[in-house]
């Protein structure tokens, strides 16, 4: 069977997710250059219910979109793996429509 390593993404800093749409920077472990792709997931762990959506992370840098639906606010530490991101090879066309995030600009 086929199998795709899956690379670890972190959260950059300690983070405090309130209920509702936020927006977390994380970084690829162990990343090399290029482009990573994370799936929409939903996750669940006793009262912490969050989903994160799809994601191009670009030299395995970037923020990720995660929704909390638990009923309080979930805290993480610097560190802590929030999903997971396959290596992704990009259309040069499709590149060049990709919404990259910055803090600030959206």
């Amino acid at each position: 069977m086929f199998q795709v390593w899956q690379a670890r993404v972190e959260l950059v800093e300690d983070t405090s997710v309130p209920i509702g749409d936020n927006l977390v920077q994380v970084t690829i472990c162990d990343a090399d250059c290029g482009d990573y792709c994370t799936r929409p997931r939903q996750f669940s762990m006793g009262n912490v219910v969050y989903s994160v959506a799809s994601s191009v992370l670009r030299n395995g840098k970037g923020f990720i979109r995660v929704c909390n639906i638990g009923t309080r606010t979930v805290g993480w530490k610097k560190g802590t793996r929030i999903t997971r991101a396959v290596k992704c090879i990009l259309d040069p066309e499709v590149r060049s429509h990709c919404f990259t995030l910055r803090r600030g600009v959206f």
